[in-house]
């Protein structure tokens, strides 16, 4: 969608907000979960297909974390968005050395995206 694409861009420049998700669900006439879900599979793809680098799909990424704990905080839900949520990890997982000897973006990311797009 054109509207989760554009959040994405906003995403990459550090211009994400809570109120722009809340727009986009309006506008799809979703729910703010989906959307969060749907963004976060948008950005999982581009980094999957090489057209989005590690770096800015992890900052992509983090960005719509804060989004993402911003609204459990103010709509005072008792979990994230479970898709979202796992997309994130998987990115998280990539941010850090967990051994000297291997990468952890092919050891732990890029798997774990995978096994996330197995179940879609």
């Amino acid at each position: 969608m054109i509207e989760r694409s554009l959040y994405v861009k906003n995403l990459l420049e550090g211009k994400g907000s809570l109120d722009s998700v809340r727009y986009i669900a309006n506008e799809l006439e979703d729910s703010i979960e989906s959307v969060f879900n749907g963004v976060a599979i948008e950005i999982a793809i581009k980094f999957q297909n090489d057209s989005m680098s590690f770096d800015d799909a992890d900052f992509a990424i983090n960005e719509l974390w804060s989004s993402m704990v911003e609204y459990i905080s103010a709509s005072k839900q008792n979990s994230l968005p479970e898709l979202a949520y796992s997309i994130y990890d998987a990115f998280d997982q990539g941010e850090y050395q967990h051994s000297n000897e291997i990468d952890p973006i092919e050891t732990f990311t890029k798997p774990m995206l995978a096994t996330i797009f197995k179940t879609l």
